[in-house]
């Protein structure tokens, strides 16, 4: 039975082929009472940048919850869930793209597709676990 962690390890084992010099890690974004589901420090286009991604099987409202108090924290956001709800999020896409989010469907095989593009800003907060982190991996990200 596929569940929200199961949908991230999925996603995580597709999307970090075309991850170029990025890694994945957990890290609190706005407060400590909750972590994003998944944070990826990558190279995009000769730049690092911020990705954070929340999972969710149905709860529509709870991932754009989610997805936009993580917005402060990363250069893109973006909402996750099962193809089966492809329909859902294009019916909701203009919601979606208006609160600055990207959204993402995972087929059961881990193929992802883009249903609305992220929109990439230029700066977001770093908070002192992002910095560890990235001092850590010996990255010395130059964000935008």
């Amino acid at each position: 039975m596929i569940n929200e962690d199961t949908l991230r390890q999925t996603f995580w084992e597709h999307y970090r082929y075309r991850v170029k010099g990025g890694f994945m890690f957990e890290v609190s974004m706005e407060n400590k009472n909750r972590k994003a589901d998944l944070v990826t420090i990558e190279e995009y286009q000769g730049r690092w940048q911020i990705n954070a991604f929340e999972f969710k099987l149905n709860d529509y409202d709870k991932v754009m919850e989610q997805a936009k108090a993580n917005i402060r924290y990363c250069n893109r956001s973006w909402i996750v869930m099962p193809e089966k709800k492809r329909n859902h999020l294009k019916n909701h896409a203009a919601e979606i793209k208006g609160n600055g989010l990207g959204a993402i469907t995972i087929e059961d095989g881990g193929r992802w597709h883009i249903i609305v593009p992220a929109p990439a800003r230029d700066e977001c907060l770093l908070n002192q676990e992002i910095l560890g982190i990235a001092e850590m991996n010996s990255y010395k990200p130059s964000l935008y």
